[in-house]
């Protein structure tokens, strides 16, 4: 990939597992092998997959992208290292992304079980279902505060069984918690200090050296969602679906003060053939306002932690949906460790449409850009984005070709264009 200005374009770098930098050349190979025997009609089976990444962009690097080891036992599932996942209602190939982790990052180290496809619930004949996952990660030598840790657990309900309408609901837990701080210490990790961080709970009495907000409001930095989503399938074979995602910001987000804050997304899809969405974004935290110059309201900082410095990221890239500007897009210029963008308003348009060989995506954002409690933004930087991809099997089932053209206008990343190529054999 390459683009003008110094610079590639916003969607041709988000929401790729963290493989590419914003630099202006991305040259890159990639190979992986990968074993599944794991199906729905299979109680038992097991999966792997091991990749290799490599990437100049003025300088070379090398890495283990993904490296994991699964199995399946019945309705459970458990895999143990990196492995690359989506979770949401949303379409993971066309969204802008789930809010709280949408594959922007690049995969943390982590152990998880989880029922990965929905499970009857006895006597409601298949009417009922839920799906569910607990997970424990490791965020390691990365971010301003060391071996931190990260749980996670979420817990889904469908409605709607052989109908042809659905309802589903869901809720996300994360929170980072643990490591050392290079101000206060070793961070509370003990087995009972986990269990205060799975019930969102704080410590109660005050803990020397601790600093009063992380015993009395709760341990760690806590994010998570509300997830809903209805689904229709028409005679004709045509699917609708809309969603909604609400921020969930430590215990603030439990209420319904910042309810106008989220995702919300309409989908049409003639499978096999096109997809269309839209989506509107909104991270203004309630009654935000810019008023003389000055900041009102908004009290949430989304995605931010005073002393999780790092907040939401993992090696510089927003774990959530890219939209909150990742600091290796937007540095801080005086703290490279906060999120400075987490106030914004988007409308993001999505369309893909399938042929025998070919595939045509688009994704294009518009967004105005705030800025945040740190810097604030005044006036507001406005912000188009655009990808445009043709895919093509020149050899079916083995030689795949991808063309891709991104531009940026605005005045928050600035104005680029972008060229992408990509070709991959598949053995």
């Amino acid at each position: 990939m390459a683009g003008t200005g110094g610079r590639i374009p916003f969607w041709m770098m988000s929401n790729r597992f963290g493989r590419f930098t914003p630099a202006s050349q991305n040259t890159w190979i990639d190979a992986g092998i990968f074993s599944d025997s794991i199906g729905k009609d299979k109680k038992y089976g097991m999966d792997w997959g091991a990749e290799i990444f490599g990437r100049y962009d003025r300088k070379l690097y090398g890495w283990l992208q993904q490296g994991y080891i699964g199995g399946k036992a019945g309705i459970f599932y458990f895999f143990a290292g990196l492995k690359e996942e989506h979770f949401g209602s949303q379409d993971p190939d066309l969204s802008s992304g789930f809010l709280p982790w949408s594959g922007n990052a690049r995969p943390i180290p982590k152990v998880s079980l989880s029922t990965p496809d929905f499970v009857s619930i006895p006597f409601t004949k298949g009417f009922a279902e839920f799906k569910g996952g607990i997970s424990h990660s490791w965020f390691g030598r990365d971010g301003y505060v060391k071996k931190a840790y990260l749980h996670h657990k979420y817990l889904y309900l469908r409605f709607g069984g052989s109908h042809a309408f659905h309802l589903t609901t869901g809720i996300h837990h994360f929170a980072q918690w643990g490591g050392v701080s290079p101000v206060y210490g070793r961070m509370p990790s003990h087995l009972n200090d986990f269990f205060k961080v799975f019930l969102a709970r704080g410590g109660g009495d005050s803990i020397p050296g601790v600093p009063w907000n992380e015993w009395a409001n709760r341990f760690g930095n806590h994010q998570g969602t509300r997830d809903i989503s209805v689904d229709y399938r028409l005679r004709t074979g045509l699917k609708i679906k809309a969603y909604w995602q609400n921020f969930i910001e430590d215990i603030t987000g439990l209420g319904f003060r910042n309810i106008s804050d989220g995702l919300w997304g309409i989908q049409v899809e003639n499978p096999g053939k096109m997809k269309i969405g839209y989506e509107f974004f909104r991270s203004k935290t309630g009654n935000f306002k810019i008023k003389n110059g000055a900041l009102t309201g908004g009290s949430d900082d989304y995605f931010n932690h005073s002393i999780y410095r790092s907040g939401w990221t993992y090696q510089e890239y927003t774990i959530g949906n890219p939209l909150i500007t990742s600091p290796v897009l937007l540095p801080n210029p005086e703290s490279s460790e906060h999120i400075i963008n987490n106030r914004v308003v988007s409308h993001v348009l999505n369309i893909e449409l399938l042929g025998r060989n070919n595939c045509i995506k688009l994704i294009f954002s518009h967004s105005e850009n705030y800025g945040g409690k740190i810097v604030l933004f005044d006036p507001v930087k406005k912000q188009n984005s655009l990808l445009l991809s043709l895919e093509r099997y020149i050899l079916p089932d083995k030689l795949r070709g991808v063309l891709s053209l991104g531009f940026d206008q605005g005045d928050l990343l600035g104005n680029h264009a972008g060229i992408g190529l990509n070709l991959r054999w598949i053995f």
